[in-house]
């Protein structure tokens, strides 16, 4: 494996656990509801860019298991 294909593994495993990203993270925070909304948008389009340009430059598309991630990237 190339430290360029375990960096891409890494960002993906990354943005895949982002995207399930909710509001209980910000049950401490003293943050209104919306203002918690628009964080996790802005953390789920985030982290669909990064999805997107892996799934593209891999020509693959990604499931949700680490081990489906590391074999689409890997073997596909």
């Amino acid at each position: 494996m190339t430290k360029e294909m375990a960096k891409d593994i890494a960002t993906a495993l990354i943005a895949k656990s982002g995207e399930q990203f909710d509001s209980f993270a910000f049950e401490e925070s003293d943050i209104s509801e919306k203002d918690k909304q628009k964080i996790g948008d802005e953390i789920r389009n985030k982290c669909s860019e990064m999805i997107k340009k892996i799934e593209t430059k891999y020509n693959v598309k990604l499931g949700y298991t680490t081990s489906d991630i590391i074999d689409k990237i890997m073997f596909e």
